[in-house]
C-alpha cells in the first residue's frame, strides 16, 4: 500500500513521503472513483495503483552498486558525486539486526532495499499491474479448459489426456509470460491450468 487511513487522515508510506519532500509538494491527492482507488498524485506526478491503493513491486536481484556502507560515507571514502542528486535510504542491513523479507526471486532483502526498489519502480514507471479483469479471465479459462478436459478425457488414452493438459498449461504460461514481459501485466498462470481427471485403475 502507498497510503493508509489513520483516524480519517491520509498517511503516506515512506516511498510516497520521500517523493513528496523531494518534489516540494505541500500535499498528496488520493485519486478515487467511487470505492476504487486510481492513484496518488504528488504535485504533477501521479502514481497509478491497484483498486485498493496498493502497488506490485517489480523486484530485481540485489546488486552491490546500489548500496554503499554508511561508515565509508562518514569517513569520506565515498565520492560525494555518487550520492549527489539521489534519493538515499539509510537502513540497517546486518543479518540478525534487520527485518529481512522474502521476495518472489527467492532472495531475502532488507526492508530498506525493498523500499529502494519500490521507489525506483515508481520513478521509472516499471511497477507491475494486475488488471481488474484478471479474476474473470482466470475463472473463464478454468471453466473452459476444465470443462473441455472433463468431456474429452474419457475418449482419450491416459497419456494423450495428460499431454493435452500439459500442452494447454504451456500455452497459458507462454501467453501470460509474454504479456508480463511486454506490458508488465500480471495474468494468471496456475489457476486456469486444469489437470486431467484421475483415472481409476484396479485389478480383478
Amino acid at each position: 500500500p502507498l497510503a493508509a487511513s489513520v483516524d480519517g487522515t491520509l498517511v503516506p508510506t515512506l516511498t510516497i513521503e520521500m517523493l513528496r519532500i523531494a518534489l516540494g509538494a505541500p500535499r498528496l491527492h488520493l485519486q478515487v472513483a467511487g470505492a476504487t482507488v486510481k492513484g496518488i498524485a504528488i504535485g504533477d506526478f501521479t502514481v497509478a495503483t491497484e483498486s485498493d491503493g496498493a502497488v506490485r513491486v517489480y523486484y530485481a536481484h540485489h546488486t552491490a552498486r546500489h548500496t554503499v556502507s554508511a561508515i565509508d560515507v562518514l569517513e569520506g571514502r565515498v565520492d560525494p558525486i555518487r550520492l549527489e542528486g539521489k534519493l538515499v535510504l539509510v537502513g540497517v542491513t546486518g543479518l540478525g539486526l534487520a527485518d529481512y523479507q522474502n521476495t518472489p526471486l527467492g532472495q531475502s532483502m532488507p526492508g530498506s532495499e525493498i523500499h529502494a526498489q519500490l521507489l525506483e519502480n515508481v520513478l521509472d514507471g516499471t511497477l507491475l499491474h494486475r488488471p481488474a479483469w484478471a479474476l474473470a479471465l482466470e475463472t473463464g479459462l478454468l471453466l473452459l479448459l476444465g470443462g473441455w478436459l472433463v468431456f474429452a478425457t474419457p475418449a482419450l488414452l491416459a497419456t494423450d489426456s495428460a499431454f493435452t493438459a500439459r500442452r494447454r498449461a504451456a500455452f497459458i504460461a507462454l501467453d501470460s509470460g509474454f504479456v508480463w514481459a511486454l506490458v508488465g501485466l500480471m495474468l494468471p498462470r496456475r489457476t486456469p491450468m486444469p489437470m486431467p481427471p484421475l483415472i481409476g485403475m484396479g485389478c480383478g
